[in-house]
């Protein structure tokens, strides 16, 4: 990173399935790693770090490795929830991306608020000089990039639980903002430490970024969508920053 009063690291790539099945097994034998968790969140009623009821099917296929199904473990975890997300950046000695002052990123009416002071944003943007990771907007606009893993056309039926990512650091295009940084755009969507109570008085924390499921200019550094601390979905993933 560029000389600055407030430097810091982020991650490479995103969590993969295989870091996380590590803090998964070590919290099963450490119940203090459920303490970890951030504002919105509460050990009795988010007891578990996978996903459970209608959306267990969908991490049992992801996580599965057998005769029959190829392993998904250097793909970006998902399907987990921001109070996960954030219990196991602490439990890797980091934090969830936030401010790059330190703290969680600044909402001001339902919005980021300042986003070079952002750590994600700032990285993704290399410093604010570029709306991409991988620089321009892409043209034509509406369609998938070709660079990173976003706006995937190949016919996929969702009832099949396919996953639509691909290895994490695996599309040399994609690198960026700053070297040696990789998938900001495209794969899965990323949670950051945002949160706020909204205007319309529900608690939400942000995600940054694009996904696969979307097209490219969809995929701009700055995209957020706003979700409760328990969303999870099978887009959403997470990397962790420090200090």
């Amino acid at each position: 990173m560029e000389a600055n009063p407030n430097p810091y690291c982020i991650d490479s790539t995103e969590v993969t399935i295989a870091q996380y099945l590590e803090f998964v097994d070590a919290s099963a034998l450490d119940e203090s790693i459920l303490d970890e968790q951030g504002p919105g969140c509460s050990k009795g009623d988010n007891e578990s770090l996978i996903p459970e009821g209608g959306l267990a099917s969908w991490w049992n296929k992801m996580v599965r490795a057998d005769a029959n199904d190829e392993s998904q473990m250097d793909h970006p975890v998902r399907f987990v929830d921001w109070c996960d997300a954030t219990a196991y950046c602490k439990w890797a000695g980091k934090r969830l991306c936030g401010a790059r002052a330190g703290g969680p990123v600044a909402v001001v009416d339902d919005r980021i608020d300042s986003p070079k002071d952002a750590q994600w944003f700032h990285a993704c943007t290399r410093g604010g000089s570029q709306p991409y990771p991988y620089g321009a907007r892409p043209s034509p606009a509406n369609v998938p990039s070709g660079i990173c893993r976003d706006g995937d056309s190949s016919p996929t039926n969702e009832n099949s639980l396919r996953n639509r990512t691909a290895p994490v650091g695996s599309l040399a295009g994609c690198e960026g903002g700053f070297d040696g940084l990789f998938d900001m755009s495209g794969n899965a969507a990323e949670w950051i430490d945002s949160c706020a109570l909204m205007q319309d008085g529900v608690f939400r924390c942000a995600t940054a970024g694009g996904t696969y499921s979307f097209m490219a200019d969809a995929c701009f550094c700055e995209f957020v969508e706003w979700h409760e601390p328990k969303f999870v979905y099978n887009t959403v993933g997470f990397r962790c920053c420090s200090p």
